[in-house]
């Protein structure tokens, strides 16, 4: 079981996930998955031909959020990735600032 019991998913994880897996079911292991409204746009706008988009469309479970990042979230977001630290529980509260 993970450390932290909430993550939040950026394209290019989700991707790689998918390449390595052939889903998203691992992220099951989490007590809850969310993906930014920004994540979501960018895997599902074009052709559903897109890869991993037919995997994110399938994954009913996920928190698909419906509201934009607002700036001192996406601020958040910049500073814990750019310190490189476990950042899951961070970012999942990062939803409080929208």
């Amino acid at each position: 079981m993970p450390e932290t019991q909430e993550i939040v998913i950026n394209t290019g994880s989700m991707i790689a996930i998918v390449a390595a897996l052939g889903g998203l079911e691992v992220l099951k292991i989490y007590r809850r998955a969310c993906v930014p409204l920004e994540v979501c746009s960018e895997v599902t706008t074009g052709e559903s031909s897109r890869f991993a988009a037919l995997e994110f469309e399938a994954a009913h479970w996920l928190e698909k959020w419906k509201q934009p990042l607002s700036s001192s979230a996406m601020l958040l977001l910049l500073l814990v990735l750019k310190s490189k630290l476990p950042c899951a529980r961070s970012l999942a509260e990062a939803k409080i600032l929208v």
